[in-house]
C-alpha cells in the first residue's frame, strides 16, 4: 500500500481529546466543591466533614462544634435568614390560629 492511503485522524482527534479533558477536569472539580459545600461543617472557618444535625436547621457539624453554644449560634443565623420558615412538625394549614382568621 501506498503512504498516501493513511489519513492522519490524529491530528484531528487530537485537539478533541485535549478540549474535553479540560472540560473534563472542570466539571470534576466543579462537582467536587458543590459536594464539599454541602457536607462541610458550618461553624465560620471550618473545613472539617459535618456529621451531627442541628435540630430545627439543615446544617451539620463536625465532632469539635458539636456543642450547644455552637448549634445554638447556628440555629439563631437560621432564623435570621430564614424568619418566614417554619420548624420540624409545624405545618401552614394545622395550627388552630391560622385556621380561626381564615374562617374569620
Amino acid at each position: 500500500m501506498e503512504a498516501t492511503a493513511f489519513v492522519n485522524w490524529g491530528a484531528q482527534w487530537g485537539y478533541y481529546s485535549n478540549v474535553l479533558t479540560v472540560v473534563g477536569a472542570m466539571v470534576t472539580f466543579l462537582a467536587m466543591g458543590y459536594g464539599w459545600k454541602h457536607v462541610r461543617c458550618k461553624v465560620f472557618w471550618c473545613g472539617r466533614v459535618g456529621t451531627h444535625k442541628v435540630d430545627g436547621t439543615t446544617a451539620r457539624v463536625c465532632n469539635k462544634h458539636h456543642t450547644r453554644q455552637h448549634h445554638l449560634e447556628l440555629l439563631r443565623r437560621h432564623m435570621e435568614r430564614h424568619p418566614d420558615r417554619l420548624g420540624h412538625g409545624e405545618s401552614h394549614g394545622t395550627d388552630r390560629e391560622h385556621l380561626d382568621q381564615a374562617a374569620a
